[in-house]
């Protein structure tokens, strides 16, 4: 399997390095480049703990032979010894031919051990061609979790064997779905090129079409929609529904399946509207009798409530697995460790990264691991369009490169860095159609792929000719990345920036 995996990874290579080249000149000549791999574990298993170091060797043995050692502890490791091997071969547009340095030697790891994009594939459906696309890019600068979002309340594009009525009442059309087939393709797609899919089935909130047959869905598309949810169409699992959490863990069991057995699994867990619930008689009644009133910490533990069934399911399909919520009422100081144990779960945080607002400082100093996903740097779909009214989009303005580059989740943590896992920037689709989605992306994730990796102690001047350098290999290799200056700058560099 680890042969496989690296012949992918070598074919891959050769095209990533083939893109670079404009053309050839007749009577260029070079020399011959001699791989070497020394792999110390044949294992292919891919977690969060997986050691991703390596050590590259280069040494040119005459003018006509280099000779290239990549050693590593796995295959991971191997392929990012690959992945760096690429970005020392440049092609000179003046001379026609490859150039590459003669004498290096790189030990290399990551700082942060989870550097992810979050895709949403619900409120604009992406093809697989556009996700694969994206993974590999993502492979070009050692991202290594793809966080698939591929449940929501506007659509339910997953078809499940054991759920398939979901996605046929909830999908957009019938050939806008994943099948397991699809999904399983697109994890193994992501394990060769070093990534890790997390799927995340959110819940109890953002649940709405492909649900509305089951019965277990409370103000499904209820209106005026800005009462009972974050955006439309509306709806919430009820909790008091005993037969749920049965039906969960059967969704639950098929998705562990399908994703390969994740070591972490996201449970959604944000956006949740106690009107919702309120709006319900039956769920009001059972609170009642339960003795709880009809207040907001009576519906804060009414969520709890769910949370904890729901987990408990989790767990007995996927032991191994650990959770992961986002921030909201349930992360809040006052509630957190009262409802959530640490050991069970991972919080992703979404809400601003320090100030006022932050819930960065009370979950690490109760003792939380964290990704971080601040909205007020690592948001791709801000400072666009409001497609609910006009004017900008609610976490306005734009986050440009720049922005992700500064982004310092190490300052966040300060002495309890080591909580913090990693970061994801996240791409939310509401308005982000699969024809704008590279520009989207690239090369912003490029700027938080080095910030994950090094952990640099400088900003974003030092990465800028990097950075320009980078986007032309991701443009010539197929990715459609967002200009980030006049060329003129790529060829006059350090006198752009001020």
């Amino acid at each position: 399997a680890v042969q496989e995996y690296l012949g992918e990874s070598i074919d891959r290579f050769h095209r990533v390095v083939a893109s670079k080249r404009t053309e050839r000149h007749p009577l260029a000549r070079g020399a011959h480049v001699t791989v070497e791999f020394v792999l110390a574990d044949h294992d292919l298993c891919l977690k969060k703990d997986t050691d991703e170091s390596y050590k590259l060797q280069i040494e040119a043995k005459t003018e006509e032979e280099i000779s290239v050692r990549i050693t590593a502890e796995n295959y991971y490791g191997l392929r990012h010894g690959l992945e760096s091997l690429g970005q020392l071969i440049v092609f000179d547009e003046l001379q026609y031919r490859y150039k590459m340095p003669t004498s290096v030697e790189i030990e290399d790891n990551p700082v942060y051990r989870h550097r992810g994009l979050l895709m949403d594939t619900v409120r604009q459906f992406y093809s697989m061609e556009s996700i694969k696309r994206t993974i590999d890019a993502m492979a070009m600068v050692k991202l290594n979790v793809f966080h698939w979002h591929i449940t929501d309340s506007n659509s339910y594009p997953m078809k499940l064997k054991n759920f398939p009525d979901m996605a046929r009442m909830g999908a957009y059309g019938p050939k806008r779905v994943y099948t397991v087939k699809d999904m399983k393709e697109v994890v193994r797609y992501a394990r060769v090129r070093g990534i890790r899919v997390i799927p995340e089935l959110d819940a109890p909130a953002h649940v709405a079409e492909g649900w509305q047959f089951t019965d277990y869905v409370t103000c499904y598309n209820a209106q005026p929609w800005s009462q009972f949810c974050a955006g439309p169409p509306c709806g919430q699992l009820d909790p008091t529904r005993a037969d749920l959490y049965d039906f969960l863990e059967g969704i639950y069991d098929e998705m562990n399946d399908v994703f390969g057995h994740p070591d972490m699994f996201h449970m959604g867990g944000d956006e949740v509207y106690p009107s919702c619930w309120n709006a319900s008689a039956q769920i009001q009644q059972w609170m009642l009798d339960k003795g709880w009133q009809l207040q907001r910490d009576d519906f804060i533990e009414l969520w709890n409530h769910f949370q904890s069934l729901a987990h408990e399911r989790l767990k007995k399909v996927a032991p191994a697995t650990r959770a992961i919520l986002w921030t909201g009422t349930l992360t809040e100081a006052n509630f957190v460790d009262h409802f959530l144990p640490p050991e069970d779960y991972v919080i992703q945080v979404w809400t601003v990264g320090s100030g006022v607002g932050s819930h960065v400082p009370h979950l690490l100093a109760k003792g939380y691991d964290l990704i971080i996903s601040n909205n007020d740097a690592l948001y791709l779909d801000c400072g666009f369009g409001l497609y609910v009214d006009e004017g900008v989009n609610w976490c306005s303005p734009y986050k440009p490169w720049t922005k992700i580059y500064n982004n310092n989740i190490t300052a966040m943590g300060g002495e309890r860095r080591g909580q913090i896992l990693g970061a994801e920037a996240c791409s939310w689709s509401s308005i982000s159609a699969e024809e704008s989605l590279d520009a989207r992306l690239w090369p912003r994730l490029s700027a938080l792929a080095e910030r994950l990796w090094t952990d640099p102690d400088t900003n974003f001047r030092g990465v800028e000719r990097r950075l320009l350098m980078h986007r032309r290999d991701l443009v010539n290799f197929g990715i459609e990345a967002e200009s980030i200056q006049p060329d003129w700058c790529l060829q006059n560099p350090f006198y752009c920036v001020r």
